[in-house]
């Protein structure tokens, strides 16, 4: 049936290709460019349908009937026009033109470009802002390599205790249970052979690591993939601390001081957080509008102050929230919650982790590598600075 939906699909091209072939010598490039749009998607305006038969109920429902023709039969191929740059009628509309899990959102996305995050406190005031460098916070979102590395894990985590005993390790079935010939009966050399009641398992499993490789640049990839789509979809937030509340900043020269006055942020003491529920409350309110009920919390470990040992003790058995450090942090658990929540601090060492080269192995190199990502922000640094002394003398 697949042959005869393909033989099909050529002959009505082919009928398309006689309907609008031009007088001039195009002929063969119109029928290329009209069967690479049948196959791809891609090419000039003039799209030929498949077989209703041979349709999935996923296209036919995106589609819609209005974008088919009428046929009274399912033999007939009818030209359907459409606009060359319409992805929307194709069941999986790639980004990038190239790969078809690359996810495609409704709205324009500039890869690889930074941006920046509000960081909060958990009263839901701003305290500044953070740079979410575009190389690990804005990249196309593959869907096989967050399957890849989510499944390196997940064996790298299996256990792999399951045991069977075979024959040679099931009890009894040391003599042959009667002689091999005159008897009448099939040859036998144990009572615990597989084929016997109570004897041995055939290829039984034993004790051994699921674990795979895996490239340590498809792990840093995966990463960044999932990273990047918590981004874009409105689930990644930026807080200061888990366990005490801070006030905006506030500067200490009043309102009529110059520029360069000093300045500081205030830590109410008063304002803590109690308790688990607490915590629940409040990041509820600042997350809210985001899809999702549960949480992923990254703070700086357990030796850390926006967390630590008190925030651990609070989550320990619960479901809905858990709490671990940059180093433990995995893809599986960032697509496992709905929202990702981190400190100022764990940002950092993420930030960190994902933009350094992976490979230690040329120690010189990597030396020349940090010495020249030094020099580069503090040039960018001294280039804001005086932006900013600029505008304030223009002003």
């Amino acid at each position: 049936m697949l042959l005869s939906g393909s033989l099909r699909l050529i002959a009505g091209a082919s009928a398309v290709w006689r309907q609008a072939r031009p007088a001039s010598g195009t002929s063969e490039r119109k029928l290329a460019d009209i069967l690479s749009h049948l196959v791809s998607g891609t090419g000039s305006g003039i799209c030929v349908p498949l077989p209703l038969s041979l349709q999935s109920r996923r296209l036919s429902a995106l589609l819609g009937p209005a974008s088919f023709s009428s046929v009274a039969d399912d033999s007939t191929l009818v030209p359907m026009l459409r606009e060359s740059n319409d992805e929307a009628l194709s069941p999986h509309p790639s980004t990038t033109g190239t790969s078809p899990l690359t996810i495609r959102y409704p709205f324009a996305v500039q890869y690889y470009k930074d941006s920046e995050a509000v960081v909060l406190s958990l009263d839901e005031q701003p305290l500044g802002l953070v740079r979410l460098p575009g190389a690990a916070f804005n990249v196309p979102v593959r869907l096989d390599i967050l399957y890849r590395v989510v499944r390196y894990w997940r064996a790298k985590w299996q256990q792999g205790t399951h045991k069977a005993k075979r024959r040679g390790e099931v009890r009894g079935g040391g003599r042959k249970p009667w002689p091999q010939k005159k008897t009448g009966r099939a040859r036998q050399g144990s009572i615990r052979s597989p084929l016997w009641k109570g004897g041995g398992v055939s290829h039984a499993p034993l004790p051994r690591s699921h674990a795979h490789k895996l490239p340590r640049a498809m792990q840093l990839r995966g990463m960044r993939c999932a990273l990047s789509a918590k981004v874009r979809e409105g689930r990644f937030f930026v807080v200061d601390d888990f366990l005490r509340i801070r006030a905006p900043t506030v500067s200490l020269g009043g309102p009529g001081a110059g520029p360069n006055a000093a300045s500081t942020t205030a830590l109410c003491d008063e304002a803590r957080v109690r308790d688990y529920s607490d915590l629940k409350q409040r990041l509820t309110h600042l997350t809210a509008g985001s899809f999702g009920s549960t949480w992923l919390l990254v703070d700086n470990g357990e030796s850390g102050r926006d967390g630590g040992v008190r925030l651990r003790k609070w989550l320990k058995g619960r479901v809905m929230m858990e709490v671990m450090a940059p180093e433990q942090l995995t893809v599986y658990h960032v697509l496992k919650y709905h929202r990702l929540v981190v400190t100022r601090a764990a940002l950092g060492s993420i930030v960190e982790a994902l933009s350094k080269p992976h490979r230690m192995r040329k120690l010189v190199k990597h030396a020349w590598w940090m010495q020249r990502k030094a020099q580069l922000e503090a040039s960018v640094l001294e280039l804001t600075k005086a932006a900013a002394r600029d505008t304030q003398r223009r002003t």
